[in-house]
């Protein structure tokens, strides 16, 4: 909806953070991106993914109209890809990445499951 409210100015805000960004999907995020100097991607890759309506044929017949078929498809993969997944793949270094470990919302019980299941148990339970 942004591009409802503000103009599409290359560079409009110094900053833009996108939070759950495993929810957003790299089309959505695209008019985000263009009007930051700069973007703090935020989100969780083990939790809610996004869903896409998007068709595969859809997908690919958009590749062909715009000449994009010798791109790399993997990138371009609006279906199956989040925003979070297209900055994670495209990180060079580690401190570039932040593991936030302090976990606040969750009832212990539930969030001990997923900690042990997924997080290697190394989340603070911050709410006993």
């Amino acid at each position: 909806d942004i591009g409802d409210v503000l103009p599409l100015q290359k560079e409009l805000f110094d900053l833009a953070i996108i939070d759950e960004a495993s929810q957003c999907d790299i089309a959505s995020s695209l008019p985000i991106l263009q009007r930051a100097k700069r973007a703090v991607i935020v989100g969780d890759a083990k939790q809610l993914r996004h869903i896409s309506f998007l068709s595969l044929s859809r997908q690919n017949q958009l590749l062909q109209e715009n000449n994009l078929q010798n791109i790399d498809f993997d990138k371009l993969n609006y279906r199956e890809k989040s925003v979070l997944d297209l900055v994670a793949d495209n990180i060079k270094a580690q401190n570039h990445q932040v593991f936030l470990n302090e976990h606040f919302r969750s009832l212990t019980p539930i969030i001990q499951f997923s900690n042990h299941l997924f997080y290697a148990s190394n989340l603070k339970i911050m709410r006993q």
